[in-house]
């Protein structure tokens, strides 16, 4: 049990130098998470989104804006 913790004891670590290195390997600086956070335009269109009412479902209306 104690070599198995030892072993993992910087897995988090260990990942992300991987992840690293993948995307340098393949000649990306980025991963597309962190290219996304930084998109002024997506971030702005999930802001909209979060804005805006969302559809329900009743089985008597079916589809709605839920705005009666």
């Amino acid at each position: 049990m104690r070599l198995l913790a030892e072993m993992n004891k910087d897995v988090e670590a260990k990942r992300a130098a991987e992840e690293e290195e993948i995307q340098r390997g393949l000649g990306k600086e980025l991963s597309f998470e962190d290219y996304l956070k930084k998109d002024k335009d997506f971030n702005k269109a999930m802001a909209d989104r979060k804005e805006r009412p969302q559809p329900t479902y009743t089985p008597a209306n079916g589809y709605g804006s839920g705005l009666k």
